[in-house]
């Protein structure tokens, strides 16, 4: 069995697709992510079904529509849904998460508990 790539997802609030110097930018310099774009997988066609942070994490996450748990900006997502990072650790990866959360009903100043991580080990 051919060893597993390692998978990166980048999210960034309020970042248009255009905004990278690989995507054509001329107003900046992004040469870490024309790095990572140049070695890896670009989305240029993706969209998210909503503008707000919390749903469209959830959306992203679970591949379900914010609206089908009344997801909204302060809404914390429950333990019992399943995540991608549920199915790659099925598959054998080791799964991390990096950076605001804003699914778990915790400061910004306080670790997410783990029944609250959404299925990521770290």
């Amino acid at each position: 069995m051919p060893e597993q790539p390692n998978v990166l997802v980048v999210l960034c609030d309020q970042m248009r697709r255009q905004a990278m110097s690989c995507a054509g930018d001329p107003n900046v310099s992004t040469p870490n992510l024309d790095r990572l774009a140049g070695n890896g997988v670009r989305f240029t066609n993706a969209n998210s079904t909503t503008p707000i942070c919390v749903p469209a994490r959830f959306s992203l996450f679970t591949g379900k529509h914010a609206h089908t748990r009344n997801a909204h900006h302060h809404w914390r997502m429950s333990p019992a849904e399943e995540t991608f990072a549920h199915r790659f650790a099925e598959d054998g990866y080791e799964t991390g998460y990096i950076g605001k959360w804003h699914l778990a009903d915790v400061g910004r100043d306080r670790p997410v508990p783990e029944h609250s991580q959404g299925g990521f080990e770290y």
